[in-house]
Order: C-alpha cells, then sequence, then structure tokens
C-alpha cells in the first residue's frame, strides 16, 4: 500500500515538474457574466442620443431645445436654432400658402440639375421659378452656378434653401430677412423673399460644404 502511494506521488511531483499547463480557477463575473449594456445618455454633449429629442450642448431653454433634451413649443415669431447643429438663430415665418412646397422630401433617385463652375457660364443653366422642389448637384469646387430668369417686373418670389446652404441673386433686391420656413419645423429650411425691380435673367451662386445634391425651391409668389 505504502508503494503505490508513493508511486502517485511520484506521478503528481512529474506532471508539475514538466511544465503541463495547469488550468487557474477563473474569477466568477458578477451576475453571471459582464456588463455590456450602453452608457446612459448625457443631456447637453451635443449629441442626440437615446431618448433625446434633441441636444444642442447650448444650456439655454426656449430656444426649441429645451436643457433636459425636449422640444419646446415653437410658433411663428419665435426666434430659435432648433437645436441644430452649426444653425444659425433666425425667428420662424407666418405659414402661408407657399411655405409648404419648400418642405416635401427630396427623393434620393429624382433627377438633378447640374450646375456650372463659372459665373461666364451661368447662362448654359436656366432654372424658372416652380412649386415644387427642384435639385441642384454642384461642381466639385463646391461652388455653381445658374440663371434665373424673372418673368416680370415687380415679380416677387420667395427662396428656400437648407441653412447650411449659401447662395446669393446677383443684382436681385432682398425684400423680407432670412427666416426658418415656418412650415417645414426643425427641418431646416431658411426662406428668404426677393423682389425684382426689372424683368429678365439673374445670376444665381450657391455654395455649399456638402458638395452634394441640395435641394433649391424658387417660388413666384404673385404670377
Amino acid at each position: 500500500m505504502r508503494l503505490f502511494i508513493k508511486f502517485n506521488m511520484l506521478i503528481c511531483f512529474a506532471w508539475i515538474g514538466c511544465g503541463l499547463p495547469v488550468t487557474p480557477d477563473m474569477p466568477s463575473e458578477p451576475d453571471g457574466g459582464p456588463d455590456h449594456s450602453p452608457s446612459a445618455p448625457v443631456c447637453g454633449n451635443g449629441i442626440v442620443e437615446v431618448g433625446e429629442a434633441c441636444d444642442d450642448g447650448n444650456g439655454v431653454d426656449d430656444d426649441g431645445c429645451q436643457t433636459d433634451c425636449s422640444r419646446n413649443q415653437l410658433n411663428p415669431g419665435d426666434q430659435t436654432d432648433f437645436g441644430l447643429d452649426g444653425a444659425p438663430v433666425l425667428t420662424i415665418s407666418d405659414v402661408d400658402q407657399f411655405t409648404a412646397f419648400a418642405c416635401v422630401e427630396v427623393d434620393d433617385a429624382a433627377a438633378a440639375i447640374e450646375l456650372v463652375s463659372s459665373e461666364v457660364d451661368a447662362a448654359q443653366v436656366i432654372l424658372l421659378p416652380d412649386e415644387q422642389v427642384q435639385v441642384v448637384q454642384l461642381p466639385v469646387s463646391g461652388t455653381g452656378y445658374f440663371t434665373l430668369e424673372v418673368p416680370a417686373w415687380g415679380a416677387k418670389m420667395v427662396v428656400s434653401t437648407p441653412y447650411t446652404t449659401d447662395y446669393e441673386i446677383i443684382e436681385g433686391d432682398q425684400e423680407v430677412e432670412r427666416r426658418w420656413n415656418g412650415t417645414c419645423g426643425d427641418q431646416g429650411v431658411v426662406q428668404e423673399g426677393y423682389v425684382f425691380h426689372r424683368w429678365g435673367a439673374f445670376t444665381v451662386r450657391v455654395t455649399d460644404e456638402s458638395n452634394e445634391r441640395v435641394p433649391f425651391t424658387i417660388i413666384h409668389t404673385n404670377p
């Protein structure tokens, strides 16, 4: 019997001494496993996260996005930036029969009007005022030109674009300050009113950092 015990002990010592792997005791995970649950949203960090309606990160109430990351009710005449990244603080316009035309969601498959990259070639692309969203494709430079045909002296038009788009109607007289489109809500659509003291062709310059397809709506309000 003693000989058998010694033999077993020798085998055990040889097993350890030969460097064979010994499985260590693995620490048990609390509650049965690691915690992979997502972190809680942080209101005020400028990032819209789960459970937040908005997050403009500015710590100001009554600007469209509350400090608890909920939206407050806004009406025409109120000033806001809608909590949109980099958006200006503008007055919300009144709602009329023309504002809704600019709020149509643009179909990605819709054909785009390609603008030219040089002002001297603007006459190659002609846009007429229309009651629908027109989509323009900017050149690689991010700045494009087209010609706007004004049908009559004293014509009044409303131009609507995303707030990220900058444009200029050369020699056109602005009639109304830049405002948020009152129908489009927080879609970030800016509208401006123009009155034209002559009829004919006007050159329009359009710039957008995205260098992509840009919705551009021009509506004749006194045809």
